[in-house]
């Protein structure tokens, strides 16, 4: 049986805001690369997202990209600006590269973010409360890089191998990537 782990996402429209109501804000923007291997391919965003979605930090939003759906995270520049994340599938997806021009639509993303946490993982969660807690205490983004950490593994010895790394990186503070 799977286990659901939800983490309460304080994004989204400021309060009395009412920009979950709106319409979502379309535009045209260049996919820029920096040709560094290893680096995200990413687009500004050429509108005040502080002004519209009610938050100067990271906001999960939602849209199109081409017209695929996709759902992501508005990242703050630190000029008050923020860029949008286009990975490789979504790329793909969209029959997007580097430099092409690429039509947008973006709204907040106020749907509460879950993460499959596989039964490994789960059952040495349970064993270590220091772990979970830190666990729980993770983003959403980071708690599905330990899930999926997990379970990407092929052979079931490298899936409990990796929930018992897990355990003890969470326990010493550590991240899994970065």
């Amino acid at each position: 049986m799977g286990w659901k782990q939800e983490g309460a996402l304080a994004l989204g429209p400021a309060s009395g805001s009412t920009c979950a109501a709106m319409a979502p804000k379309a535009f045209k923007a260049k996919l820029e690369h920096s040709g560094v291997p290893g680096t995200w391919s990413t687009v500004r965003i050429p509108f005040d997202v502080e002004k519209l979605f009610g938050s100067r930090a990271r906001v999960a939003v939602k849209g199109t990209v081409n017209g695929v759906p996709f759902r992501g995270s508005a990242m703050p520049v630190g000029d008050g600006s923020h860029f949008l994340v286009v990975n490789k599938t979504l790329q793909k997806e969209a029959g997007a590269s580097p430099g092409d021009t690429l039509e947008i639509s973006l709204e907040p993303d106020t749907q509460e973010r879950t993460v499959e946490v596989p039964e490994e993982l789960q059952a040495a969660l349970k064993k270590n409360t220091a772990a979970r807690r830190a666990f729980e205490a993770l983003s959403y983004s980071h708690r599905r890089e330990y899930a999926d950490f997990v379970r990407e593994a092929k052979r079931p010895e490298t899936r409990l191998a990796r929930a018992a790394k897990s355990v003890v990186m969470l326990t010493e503070g550590k991240r899994l990537k970065g």
